[in-house]
């Protein structure tokens, strides 16, 4: 276990170390900014820029805010809760089909303000949707305030957040500030502190995060237990804190790089019945997360990009007391992936491109004193996308696409608690159509799917993304 924590806290660490290993001058060389490689200006005269940010941020939201994860916070199902009782053969299908392009992500975290939404049917009643809106605000001289508000609902996860940061500029290329994570759930809030610097042709961004930072305040000094509906009572022996860190790198005029890393240390919270200790659990918990996108644009038409990514989660749950009933057990969740993304401008109107998404999830439960109960359980998936887009001069932007799913579990095969089982094969025609207004953009689609196995075409999916900026 300490050789793991080890790598992942070096492999985290990555990207702050990348920035710091390209910055180093070398003899004879000053440390001055280079004109015309700075990912703004490489924009100019190519299709722009792709980033593997949406999947950094989407997992740093769902570590904050882990009560709206499935089950909730202690869950069984652990930190990442990728297999619940939702998740169907085409999950991954589906996320892949109405999720935003690299191009628009890009462009998103560029912008100090806006609001866009994704969502798609993931059931006949349920719909998986993700919304943001942010803003930023002068306060007067180098002090400035952002607002984030999310929004995120789908199998795994089901809530919303506020974060609020405020900056100050210290001098021109760096940037102090402190955030506040806001949760309804009042001892799931957090604090972060941290700076971003912005030297020449590379940016460096690093925090650091207490979270659950007023658990024990309303749990142990106010004794939260007391009210009504608390009856249970929380209590951290280790708070959990978080270190992250981002890097973004222009090598030249034509190659980027991006690299994100995140580590939760180890940390230990008491679960029990108000009045009674014994009658409860602890549950032991440390995350760690990496990755890594390279962007290529080697003519002003053609974009290519590969990106490798690692999630890492361990816990643990042992019983206060043989009377508290409660299963205990040593749990390891990882996913890997790997995925190209290539764009090409054919002219003026049209556009293609192509996405090839390689994915191995295993997970590992070793239960305490009932070794029949174990999980060791492998879901390998490959994913590709093709597109074909029209953009009209009035607005109009169609695009029809065609992708497949290919999933397969090497491992456990039924021994997981989803819908159905999770091995299977989808080939997906997609259509999407929408309109472009200045700085808004709004696009409908739907799919049909072809299942192999029962030879039968089946509705696949609805879905829509609206992107506005000002």
């Amino acid at each position: 276990m300490r050789s793991h924590r080890k790598w992942g806290f070096w492999l985290s660490a990555s990207p702050a170390l990348l920035v710091w290993l390209v910055l180093i001058p070398r003899p004879g060389h000053a440390q001055t900014p280079q004109a015309g490689v700075t990912p703004e200006s490489a924009q100019e005269d190519s299709l722009g820029h792709t980033t593997i940010q949406t999947w950094e941020e989407e997992l740093w939201l769902s570590l904050l805010d882990r009560k709206d994860g499935f089950g909730g916070a202690f869950s069984e199902r652990g930190t990442l809760k990728r297999f619940t009782d939702l998740i169907d053969s085409k999950y991954l299908l589906d996320l892949l089909s109405f999720r935003f392009t690299p191009m628009e992500s890009y462009d998103w975290y560029r912008q100090g303000q806006g609001f866009r939404w994704r969502g798609g049917s993931a059931t006949t009643l349920d719909l998986a949707s993700a919304g943001e809106f942010k803003a930023e605000v002068p306060l007067g001289g180098p002090w400035n305030m952002g607002v984030r508000m999310d929004q995120t609902s789908g199998p795994r996860f089901d809530g919303s957040a506020v974060r609020l940061r405020f900056s100050r500029d210290v001098g021109e290329t760096a940037t102090a500030f402190a955030g506040l994570h806001l949760d309804p759930h009042k001892s799931g809030g957090d604090v972060s502190f941290g700076g971003q610097w912005n030297p020449g042709p590379a940016k460096l961004k690093a925090q650091v995060t207490v979270m659950d930072f007023l658990n024990n305040l309303l749990f142990v000094t106010l004794d939260a237990a007391v009210h009504p509906r608390g009856d249970t009572t929380v209590v951290y022996e280790q708070q959990p804190v978080a270190l992250r860190t981002s890097g973004e790198v222009a090598l030249s005029d034509r190659v980027r790089l991006e690299a994100y890393g995140t580590v939760v240390l180890p940390s230990s919270v008491v679960v029990h019945q108000r009045d009674d200790r014994a009658m409860g659990f602890t549950t032991g918990e440390s995350v760690w997360y990496a990755g890594t996108m390279l962007e290529w644009t080697p003519t002003p038409r053609l974009l290519g990009a590969a990106s490798l990514t690692h999630v890492r989660a361990n816990s643990t749950r042992t019983a206060n007391s043989v009377a508290a009933g409660v299963e205990g057990y040593d749990l390891v969740e990882r996913t890997t992936e790997v995925e190209a993304f290539v764009a090409y401008r054919a002219s003026e109107r049209w556009g293609l491109s192509g996405t090839a998404v390689r994915m191995w999830m295993p997970e590992r439960r070793d239960v305490t004193g009932d070794p029949s109960q174990d999980v060791d359980y492998l879901l390998k998936a490959w994913l590709t996308k093709l597109d074909a887009t029209f953009t009209a001069r009035g607005g109009f932007v169609g695009r029809a696409g065609f992708m497949s799913s290919n999933t397969s579990v090497p491992r456990g095969l039924g021994s997981m608690d989803v819908t159905g089982l999770l091995d299977d094969e989808f080939y997906r025609m997609l259509m999407n159509f929408g309109w472009t207004f200045g700085n808004a953009i709004f696009v409908i689609g739907g799919a049909y799917d072809y299942h192999p196995r029962t030879t039968t075409w089946i509705w696949g999916t609805s879905s829509s993304r609206i992107i506005v900026r000002w």
